[in-house]
């Protein structure tokens, strides 16, 4: 659904692909997808960090990043007021925001 979110365009050409006979693939593994699209089957969206390994480990895979305006994605950290490491709370959203 964020995928297709973020690429407006996309839910045409898969439609359209269907019409023609061609099958819609899914996968949920970054390894699997990353091994489809090696393949041949098609492409995929992947994490930046996900993305730099498989360029690391596979030369027939080629990396785009997205143009502007990139898609975002918004977190949100819950704990309960009790939790007893706030630094450890502290930590993570520093991680997070980096």
């Amino acid at each position: 659904e964020q995928v297709l979110d973020a690429c407006p365009g996309l839910q045409t050409a898969i439609g359209q692909a269907r019409e023609h006979g061609q099958a819609n693939v899914e996968g949920s593994s970054l390894e699997t997808l990353k091994l489809m699209v090696a393949s041949g089957m098609g492409i995929t969206v992947l994490p930046q960090l996900a993305a730099g390994s498989a360029r690391a480990t596979d030369s027939s895979l080629v990396i785009r990043p997205f143009t502007k305006p990139v898609p975002t994605r918004t977190l949100a950290i819950a704990w309960r007021a009790s939790y007893p490491r706030p630094e450890a709370i502290d930590a993570l959203i520093q991680a997070v925001q980096a």
